[in-house]
């Protein structure tokens, strides 16, 4: 099976990688900076190297990975699907909702794969919560609450010049750290109201570095996320409340705690992971997906949903109103 990842920044490389790791693979990649394609060169033997989207022939690729900047993810897409490649679209799925229709229609008219790449739901830890959910450990769910902070800059320190200094490449936290807007819908069901602040409070660029959104879901349960880029320790933690217990978790650590209210104590369980590893899970779902074997873990659709979150969002902080979702 022949696969190209399209963008060969950091998240594109690491597609690559892990998809190398997969027997009966062949990838290729496309990366328009030579100095970044040399670099690819030296480090992986891949199948085919690309410097521009335009002159790949497609009809050679079983399936195409589009991990470049999230304002051509749709563009590129509708491309690969014209040409039946099975499509796996880095998040956010876009910043907008414009061509995401017509390539919803090739999609359908071409029987495709199309799954948006949400690697938080390849975690252990949240895949034990979502079974624990489904056994009602904790009872009717009141409430959830997600936070997520970093040192942006210390990840990328070349973050000023890439797409997430940029509001028309889709930068920014509400978009860029979209992960826990897609997982707690896939948790908890969807999102029908937000209210949301943003503002850049830490680093130098044109896009907001930090964010507050509070959701009310279909199901009544109220939530909140709040993402900043600044901090200079990595957390990410989950916590869910319900009638008769509550459920915490530490993504990095991998590490889930489920409190029940009739037995009055903690219990804990230890799901870490090696985040190449997570990568791969991913990868394997694609292929299997394509094959035939399994669903897709996220799809298009529930990339739409998450989407729509993050624009409502940011219409709530820009309009000073609780925006609803249709």
């Amino acid at each position: 099976m022949n696969i190209l990842v399209v963008g060969g920044g950091s998240i594109g490389e690491r597609h690559a990688r892990c998809f190398s790791k997969i027997n009966g693979i062949k990838v290729s990649i496309c990366e328009p900076y030579e100095k970044k394609l040399k670099d690819l060169k030296e480090k992986y033997s891949f199948d085919k190297y690309y410097k521009d989207f335009a002159d790949i022939k497609l009809d050679y690729f079983t399936g195409v990975i589009i991990a470049t900047p999230p304002n051509l993810h749709v563009p590129m897409a509708i491309k690969a699907a014209k040409n039946g490649c099975h499509l796996m679209i880095e998040k956010p799925l876009s910043l907008n909702l414009r061509g995401i229709s017509q390539l919803k229609k090739v999609i359908k008219a071409k029987r495709l794969v199309c799954g948006v790449a949400y690697i938080l739901r390849h975690f252990p830890c949240l895949n034990r919560i979502k079974t624990l959910l489904s056994e009602e450990c904790i009872g009717r769910i009141l409430s959830i609450r997600a936070k997520v902070g970093s040192f942006f800059p210390g990840a990328r320190p070349d973050y000023k010049k890439i797409y997430f200094a940029k509001k028309v490449m889709g930068g920014g936290v509400i978009l860029d750290y979209s992960h826990e807007s897609n997982y707690l819908e896939w948790l908890v069901g969807r999102v029908k109201e937000v209210s949301c602040f943003y503002d850049t409070l830490s680093l130098d660029v044109e896009t907001e570095d930090i964010a507050v959104m509070l959701l009310r879901f279909s199901s009544q349960i109220i939530g909140e996320i709040h993402i900043n880029c600044f901090q200079k320790d990595d957390s990410r933690t989950l916590e869910i409340i319900g009638d008769k217990g509550t459920i915490t978790c530490d993504l990095i650590r991998g590490r889930v705690g489920l409190y029940r209210g009739d037995k009055g104590c903690w219990k804990y369980f230890n799901d870490p992971c090696q985040r190449d590893n997570v990568f791969i899970m991913q990868a394997e779902n694609f292929i299997r997906a394509i094959n035939g074997k399994e669903d897709i873990k996220t799809t298009l659709e529930e990339g739409v949903g998450t989407l729509k979150v993050c624009m409502a969002a940011r219409e709530s902080a820009d309009t000073d109103r609780v925006i609803r979702i249709r």
